[in-house]
């Protein structure tokens, strides 16, 4: 199972970039999705010679895009992003939209800063 894991990102890795080996924060998703909560949204990082995939707790897409507006908001899923590949993302990518960046939103600042 491992080894079909590493594969997988491997394989997300050529073809979208990296995807940062650990979040600091470790927050897990919620599933609650009361109006006014928080959802879970599927981001991007296109940084021009591939893509940081992470998931991204917040109330709306809008409210992603007015913070981090470097970050594209995808509403389905690649064929490539298997249930794997998703479990993967979610653990070493998963932020909430008032916690302090980490990880590909570190990057997202960094950049940010230089231009």
């Amino acid at each position: 199972m491992a080894h079909v894991m590493r594969d997988s990102i491997r394989m997300a890795s050529l073809i979208w970039g990296s995807v940062a080996p650990e979040s600091r924060h470790g927050r897990q998703p919620r599933d609650a999705d009361v109006e006014g909560t928080k959802k879970e949204f599927l981001v991007v990082y296109d940084y021009g010679s591939g893509g940081l995939w992470g998931v991204m707790r917040a109330k709306s897409a809008e409210e992603i895009l007015a913070k981090y507006p470097e970050l594209s908001v995808t509403s389905e899923r690649r064929a490539w992003l298997t249930d794997i590949v998703m479990a993967e993302i979610r653990r070493a990518e998963s932020h909430d939209i008032d916690d302090e960046p980490s990880g590909l939103l570190e990057a997202v600042l960094a950049d940010r800063s230089h231009h």
